[in-house]
């Protein structure tokens, strides 16, 4: 009773068909994206926190220190060897901004503007220009002729 009227061999080559894997190697017009597919696992993830900048950090410090020397010469009473001491600070200060700021952004455009702006800034708050004197030479730099 147990295979009556069956056909044996065709069990036989269907059972051989399942157990050997057939063209298992061989690529059916299928590509590299679908390994790429990122697969959720249905939970919501988790919120990442950020790393500390250091760069931007490191840039307002900097920045700070520049205008505080600026801010220190123009309100406080002090003598020229303290002003001296306290523009090579706010020189060295705006160095590290702007290298910070180029760190950060990688953008020469900004990187330009900042350190325009701190060297403006030094040099009016320590009266080595005017700033008349400082935009007309702004003026002869970026349109010569005007």
């Amino acid at each position: 009773m147990p295979l009556q009227g069956k056909d044996i061999e065709g069990i036989h080559k269907l059972a051989d068909s399942i157990r050997v894997i057939e063209g298992f190697t061989e690529n059916h017009g299928f590509d590299g994206s679908l390994l790429n597919v990122k697969v959720s696992s249905g939970k919501p993830t988790p919120v990442e926190i950020k790393k500390l900048d250091l760069q931007l950090i490191g840039f307002f410090i900097a920045a700070l220190l520049a205008l505080a020397a600026v801010g220190c010469n123009v309100y406080f009473d002090i003598t020229p060897k303290v002003s001296t001491l306290l523009l090579l600070l706010g020189i060295i200060s705006a160095g590290f901004a702007v290298m910070a700021a180029h760190l950060k952004f990688k953008n020469t455009g900004a990187t330009t503007i900042i350190t325009c702006f701190l060297l403006a800034v030094l040099v009016i708050g320590f009266e080595i220009y005017t700033p008349r004197e400082v935009a007309d030479k702004a003026a002869e730099k970026l349109a010569p002729g005007t």
